[in-house]
């Protein structure tokens, strides 16, 4: 019934009390935790939580909840502190509304958090405990309960806390800004948000540097969604002088970085972080430069979709002008003279994808391998890549090995196929001309001809010209490459069998040689 009083201070208030009176509602000053010593020479406790998340990490994360930036930029954050004469904070208010502790799934504890700051950042925060009298609710029923009801738990403050909010009055936007900064290219075992933050403490040898991190949002990502860090990040540094430190160090030009390092190597033992960050190409930008850049990106990318766009009217019109010459040459059945005509002469029809093989053959020196595109509309949207590839081989019959690559992304109703050659290319075109089939749900990979759902069928589509052109430039170099040496490699093979028919002339030149 009654809430838990240590032992002494039991002992102090111990005096004359009338029965069945409820306690007095004010709050009992709060207790100062004692530092835990482990011992001498043990290793300061780092506990990793069954979560993953280790003590060192959460004490990385509540400091940059607590840092100067963090109290400069959330007013309800600095209030609080400040309308606490003595500068202290509830735990769980931090945990609540922390932008660091609140993304942790699932939530730290009081506890974890108090273990986390006597292992890590004992000279850096105070921590006590808050002692409550028992509940009014006890005498007087649960609607009487007030909110002091509520406290308890555990309190924290900056030692110097009184300094740290003159820090956070005298900050401007301005200044912020300038102490901003994009940082590429983060090695693979610094992709979290505290190991960020250890990462750029130590490039800069400095032990709390960093006042805030920022995981860039995808453009797909929704509103809900946690960041998760892609390699780049936000930084804001404590002052200007570490922001160009960095940027003399990891410059954003590469060569200059390359020539500076090879002048300082002979001379400076790089530590350990220094040397991932020159084996990954780390390199650091302001943030005003990366916005220019930014800008720079969407206009290119704008250009780029208005000429693909250009290019699929113009490939459009292109069919439909050969089909309409197609349907008139049909139509003429005038027949030329018999002796004025040789059967070598005659005019050949080709359409329009064999006219496209015939003058764009892929060459070894060739920049990607031609007609080996195709685009596929009107698939489930809730599909994945190993059921389309499954789905789709069946336009190659006995030869399912067509397929080089599957470039589709979740949620959408298109994807592109990277065909190994130009001969999978038109069997995959003929195949789903003549036999129109549905994709029923996500996981269907056989298909169905039933058209009763009034989906529409499964269209490929081949890509050449400009969209062709377009598509590849995004295509690493070396994926290119490979892709050109197997379409080459499929055109020889089958100049040596003969596209797998019989030749009689061959046949006859194998029996002479054998008399």
């Amino acid at each position: 019934m009654f809430a838990f009083v240590p032992r002494k201070v039991a002992q102090r208030n111990r005096g004359p009390s009338t029965a069945g009176a409820p306690a007095s509602t004010s709050t009992p000053p709060a207790i100062p935790l004692p530092t835990v010593q482990k011992g001498k020479g043990k290793a300061i406790e780092n506990i990793v939580k069954d979560d993953g998340i280790s003590s060192e990490d959460l004490s990385v994360l509540l400091s940059l909840s607590l840092s100067i930036h963090a109290l400069w930029a959330d007013p309800d954050l600095r209030r609080n502190i400040e309308l606490n004469k003595e500068g202290y904070i509830p735990l769980t208010y931090l945990i609540r509304n922390s932008v660091y502790l609140a993304s942790l799934n699932p939530a730290p504890s009081e506890a974890d958090l108090v273990k986390a700051i006597r292992s890590h950042l004992n000279d850096v925060f105070e921590v006590r405990m808050l002692v409550t009298s028992p509940s009014r609710s006890v005498w007087y029923g649960k609607q009487h309960a007030s909110a002091k009801d509520s406290m308890g738990g555990y309190e924290l403050r900056w030692k110097d806390w009184e300094d740290v909010l003159k820090k956070t009055r005298s900050g401007s936007r301005n200044d912020w800004e300038e102490r901003i900064l994009y940082v590429e290219c983060i090695p693979p075992k610094h992709r979290t948000v505290a190991a960020i933050n250890r990462f750029i403490n130590a490039l800069l040898d400095l032990p709390n540097a960093v006042q805030s991190i920022t995981l860039p949002r995808h453009h797909q990502d929704k509103p809900s969604d946690i960041p998760k860090c892609k390699g780049f990040s936000l930084v804001v540094l404590s002052s200007v002088s570490e922001v160009e430190q960095l940027l003399q160090s990891w410059p954003w030009d590469r060569q200059l970085s390359s020539q500076h390092e090879d002048k300082s190597s002979t001379d400076v033992v790089m530590s350990p972080e220094a040397s991932e960050a020159r084996k990954f190409g780390f390199r650091v930008l302001t943030k005003s430069k990366w916005e220019k850049l930014n800008v720079e990106y969407r206009t290119y990318q704008q250009r780029l979709l208005h000429e693909m766009a250009e290019a699929t009217e113009i490939t459009n019109n292109e069919h439909i002008t050969q089909a309409e010459t197609e349907e008139v040459d049909s139509e003429r059945e005038v027949e030329p003279p018999q002796n004025l005509v040789d059967d070598n002469s005659m005019p050949q029809t080709t359409t329009h994808s064999q006219q496209t093989q015939q003058t764009q053959q892929t060459m070894p020196y060739s920049p990607y391998p031609y007609n080996c595109l195709v685009f596929v509309r009107n698939i489930h949207p809730e599909t994945n890549k190993t059921t389309l590839r499954t789905l789709l081989s069946r336009g190659f019959a006995e030869n399912a090995h067509g397929i080089d690559y599957v470039d589709f992304n979740k949620g959408m109703d298109t994807c592109y196929l990277r065909l190994s050659t130009p001969s999978h290319t038109n069997l995959l075109e003929t195949y789903f001309t003549q036999t129109p089939f549905f994709q029923s749900s996500g996981l269907d990979n056989v298909g169905s001809s039933d058209d009763s759902s009034g989906k529409k069928p499964i269209v490929v589509e081949r890509v050449d010209g400009k969209r062709e052109e377009l598509y590849w430039e995004k295509v690493p170099e070396k994926v290119r490459k490979a892709a050109v040496d197997k379409a080459v490699a499929s055109q020889v093979v089958r100049a040596d069998v003969g596209d797998g028919v019989d030749n009689p002339e061959r046949k006859k030149k194998k029996k002479r040689r054998v008399r």
